[in-house]
């Protein structure tokens, strides 16, 4: 899930999303996943917390921060963070 600090909305259309019309602009983001894993009653789980920046159309800068959990027997086994910084050029 996103939302765009100007209030713009992006378009999805055929399994892809437009980008941002504004020249320049920010976006927050949310997003979780979780899934089981090959061992019998176990599972992970990852809650992504992020901001996008949009400098102009062709370059996209990226901040998240990922909090991990896996649990086993219903038990919480081990827990993790991690930072990522990506950048995007599209041409």
């Amino acid at each position: 899930m996103c939302y765009l600090f100007s209030g713009e909305n992006r378009k999805y259309k055929n399994g892809h999303l437009s980008g941002v019309s504004r020249k320049t602009d920010w976006e927050l983001t949310i997003g979780i996943s979780r899934f089981n894993l090959g061992q019998e009653n176990s599972h992970a789980t990852v809650l992504a917390v992020g901001v996008n920046y949009y400098p102009d159309k062709h370059l996209k800068l990226m901040a998240n921060v990922l909090r991990g959990e896996y649990v086993e027997d219903g038990q919480q086994a081990d827990t993790g963070a991690a930072l990522s910084l990506r950048a995007q050029f599209s041409f």
